[in-house]
């Protein structure tokens, strides 16, 4: 398992957009010789399929916004993002505004309060 927490701004990972201010980083194999990334990064949560091309280079490509503070699901959800956890299909997420502590269904994309 993969795991970065960070406030400082990072730039290193290029997902074909610039990255605002990214704050927390998780991920593990996706079962096809790549790697599932989520990243939390100026209130989205991004899922992001990174695998090597053909020269050996990451590549990184996003599959879908989980979280997007201009379409936000109804209910309670998080609003600053900053640090992730992974495991069993779940998402949890450290809310920095609320200080709460949501948890992302990955299957269905629901999202609640833990």
């Amino acid at each position: 398992m993969l795991s970065l927490n960070t406030t400082s701004r990072r730039r290193a990972l290029h997902i074909g957009r610039e990255l605002s201010t990214s704050r927390a980083l998780v991920g593990g194999p996706d079962g096809a010789g790549g790697l599932t990334l989520y990243l939390a990064d100026g209130g989205e949560v991004l899922e992001v399929a990174l695998h090597l091309d053909r020269g050996g280079w990451p590549e990184a490509r996003p599959v879908r916004k989980l979280l997007d503070p201009h379409n936000p699901p109804e209910g309670d959800h998080p609003r600053a993002p900053c640090a992730l956890a992974a495991a069993d299909g779940l998402l949890w997420v450290a809310d920095a505004a609320d200080h709460g502590l949501y948890v992302i269904d990955l299957g269905s994309g629901a999202v609640g309060r833990a």
